[in-house]
């Protein structure tokens, strides 16, 4: 009995969650269109604003600091610029809601 209740624990609780576990993934996501018209700010998951650009990370600080020097590249700051008017920028970020 005590084996089945043991089985039973494993099944339900620490298995699901080490197939769910996500971890940290770097995007840029449209400023005006987050904020303005789809009023998500930084929730939501992959869309036609928010592209996720890196692989996983353990944890976020490790993202953010691969994700910055990543986007702060000539090529990338073409594609997605950080600077100009609130319409033409883009912002980066990491979470897990890919």
């Amino acid at each position: 009995m005590m084996k089945k209740l043991f089985i039973i624990f494993l099944l339900t609780v620490v298995f699901p969650s080490c197939v769910v576990a996500k971890g940290y993934k770097g995007y840029v996501s449209h400023y005006w269109t987050a904020f303005a018209i789809e009023k998500t700010e930084f929730g939501g998951g992959p869309s036609y604003y928010k592209h996720y650009l890196t692989h996983e990370f353990n944890n976020k600080s490790d993202c953010i600091a691969y994700t910055q020097e990543y986007t702060e590249t000539p090529e990338m700051e073409k594609r997605y610029p950080i600077y100009g008017g609130p319409k033409e920028v883009w912002f980066m970020g990491c979470d897990k809601n890919w």
